[in-house]
């Protein structure tokens, strides 16, 4: 729940795409609250949604649009891609539909109010994605600053060709906690594979679909399985349309 505190201080402050109702982000930092920093004052900075307090009702949340001020000795940028530009018109509207669903963001735009305050005294960007950054310039302008901080750690090989030597790959947050997996399998292998679809405004060319039923077209021995996570019927339905004529009449199954 946001608390209406100014100059609250805490240990540490994790800001991320969380609130969104994306799976994989809130999944993100669910890890990380469970496994890191138990001992700890922590508040995570988000988007404003109605169903955090359900899920972490003893961690403070703060929206974008908070008219406050915290800080913090840590501050930690907690996983998913965060960094990014694109030049595009369906960009630009994604920003400005962004806006007017965040009146009070416009509010503080327009009365010249901060917004959202966050001092610390070290930035740790732990399990970030990287680009694409479109516009070259702005993007490079971007990564020289990130490339002299103390602690990046970035998620695939991608963002870590984009900081050239000045970030660590980790292992996906959501599976360092190794105490909750065994070891190795107890049953038998059933050869499947299952792909989660997500819709994602900014990938319209479905590049990487293509390359997921390449591989799958080369790797005959498995079944594949297709879990679609889309809040949009429409878009849900034009990605079923898109990637059963890519299967071309391959064996698979749909699980909406």
């Amino acid at each position: 729940m946001e608390k209406h505190i100014s100059n609250q201080k805490y240990d540490v402050i994790i800001k991320g795409a969380y609130g969104a109702a994306n799976f994989g982000d809130d999944a993100l930092i669910y890890s990380i609250l469970k496994n890191f920093f138990l001992d700890k004052k922590v508040a995570v900075i988000g988007k404003k949604n109605t169903y955090w307090n359900k899920l972490f009702s003893d961690v403070e949340y703060f929206s974008l649009d908070s008219e406050k001020n915290i800080q913090a000795d840590f501050l930690i940028y907690g996983g998913g891609t965060q960094f990014f530009n694109f030049k595009s018109f369906r960009y630009f509207l994604k920003k400005i539909i962004f806006a007017f669903s965040n009146p009070m963001l416009l509010k503080n735009k327009f009365l010249k109010k901060k917004g959202l305050v966050v001092s610390a005294k070290e930035e740790i960007y732990l399990g970030i994605g990287l680009g694409p950054f479109n516009d070259e310039k702005a993007g490079e302008f971007f990564l020289k600053k990130l490339r002299i901080k103390k602690y990046v750690f970035v998620r695939d090989f991608l963002s870590l060709n984009y900081m050239k030597g000045g970030a660590t790959k980790v292992d996906d947050l959501c599976l360092m906690d190794y105490k909750r997996y065994q070891d190795s399998s107890s049953g038998n292998k059933n050869n499947k594979l299952c792909i989660i679809i997500r819709d994602w405004d900014f990938d319209n060319n479905h590049k990487h679909v293509q390359k997921i039923i390449d591989f799958y077209k080369n790797t005959t021995k498995y079944e594949l399985d297709f879990i679609f996570l889309v809040m949009i019927k429409s878009v849900k339905k034009s990605l079923e349309k898109i990637i059963f004529h890519l299967l071309n009449g391959i064996q698979k199954k749909m699980i909406c």
